[in-house]
Formats: structure tokens, C-alpha cells, sequence
């Protein structure tokens, strides 16, 4: 069995910068966490605080959208459902077997914590290690935002998953002269350089 862990981001000062050209220090915490453990089944299973959602393949996950009827098993599904796109647009090898995965989070949601990215950091490192894709950091953090902001349609900026998958204390500079490919955050969910676009998810389309 696979477990991995990942924990809560506290912002020291300046959240939320990363949706108004500010600056933040943030760092994660012990006190709390997300737990995914995973491991090999015949078939996909999902299950978050007791309550299951099944998949017989993974054209099945690929297909799935927001219109679940645990609506605790959207986020999950989409950060699984993101990973395999990455995948496949980037042309990384998916090993052919499946996965039952259970979830625990004690981080209490709506308080600001990153409840949401250490959820699907937690997820994305065991995906990662179970099918050896050897996803490096900037991969795993680009898949969990963008599983928020275009599956899931939230709003959402990368100073949450980067520091939530980092577990150190981070310095974000998003002013306006330091991350000039960022276009109006008036129109945009995202900074351009996490632009909600199934083209990003592409490497080779960055510019």
C-alpha cells in the first residue's frame, strides 16, 4: 500500500497575494492533514469519508464530470481525472492497472487552509509513485491547480498547491513587473502562468 500525507498552508503575510499582483510568505503546518492511501484493485474505487464512487476503466474517469451525486468525491476525481489527461497530452506512459483509494482530511475546510490542494497533493504523489510517471514538483502543482480551476471551475492561484507540495516556507513575488506573462486577473481565474486551459497542461504550448 501506498500512503502519502500532505498538510495545511498558513500565509505569514501578504495572502492572497496571488490574485492581486501582491507579495506572500507562506509555510504548511503538522496540526492537521490529507492522507491518500493506495493501492492495486481490479477496478478504480474512490472513497472519502466513508461514502464510495466506483469506475470499471479509466475511459470512465476521463469521461466523468461534476454531476456526482457525493458531490465530497468532485475534488478527488478530478485531480485523478486531470493526472491521467496530463499524461496522456504529454505522452507519459500509464501502466495498465487499477486502484482503490481511500482518503481522511482532518483540515477543516472554508477557513482558508488549502484543505483542497493538500487533498489532491496528497492524491497526485501517490498517483505519481504508483504508476511511475516520476512527475517532478512543478508538474504535480500544475495538475492540482488546474484541476480546481477547470474541472472543478474554482477559483484558485498557485500559491496553494506550490506550498502545500514544497513544506517549506515560500516567498511569492506576483507583482505585475515580476510575473509579466500574467494577463488581467479581472478576466482571468488564474494567472496566465496557470492559465485554465487544457493547452497548458502541454509543456511544449508553454511560452
Amino acid at each position: 500500500m501506498i500512503i502519502k500525507k500532505a498538510y495545511p498552508r498558513v500565509s505569514i503575510a501578504g495572502n492572497p497575494a496571488d490574485g492581486f499582483w501582491g507579495k506572500c510568505l507562506s509555510m504548511t503546518f503538522k496540526n492537521f492533514h490529507a492522507i491518500c492511501k493506495l493501492k492495486e484493485s481490479k477496478f478504480f474505487k474512490i472513497t472519502l469519508n466513508k461514502k464510495s464512487i466506483f469506475f470499471p476503466d479509466l475511459n470512465n474517469i476521463l469521461l466523468s464530470d461534476n454531476n456526482l451525486k457525493n458531490k465530497e468525491l468532485i475534488l478527488p476525481t478530478a485531480a485523478i481525472k486531470t493526472f491521467f489527461n496530463y499524461c496522456i497530452l504529454n505522452k507519459i506512459k500509464i501502466l495498465k492497472k487499477a486502484f482503490s483509494l481511500n482518503l481522511e482530511i482532518t483540515i477543516p475546510f472554508s477557513l482558508g487552509l488549502s484543505g483542497s490542494s493538500a487533498l489532491s497533493i496528497s492524491i497526485l504523489r501517490a498517483l505519481n509513485l504508483f504508476y511511475e510517471t516520476n512527475l517532478n514538483q512543478d508538474e504535480i502543482e500544475l495538475i492540482a491547480l488546474y484541476s480546481e480551476t477547470n474541472e472543478q471551475q474554482a477559483y484558485a492561484g498557485p500559491q496553494d498547491p506550490l506550498v502545500v507540495n514544497r513544506e517549506k516556507i515560500v516567498f511569492m513575488d506576483f507583482s505585475k513587473e515580476n510575473y509579466p506573462k500574467s494577463s488581467s486577473l479581472e478576466k482571468a481565474k488564474v494567472h496566465r502562468d496557470f492559465s485554465s486551459t487544457k493547452e497548458y497542461l502541454n509543456p511544449q504550448t508553454k511560452q
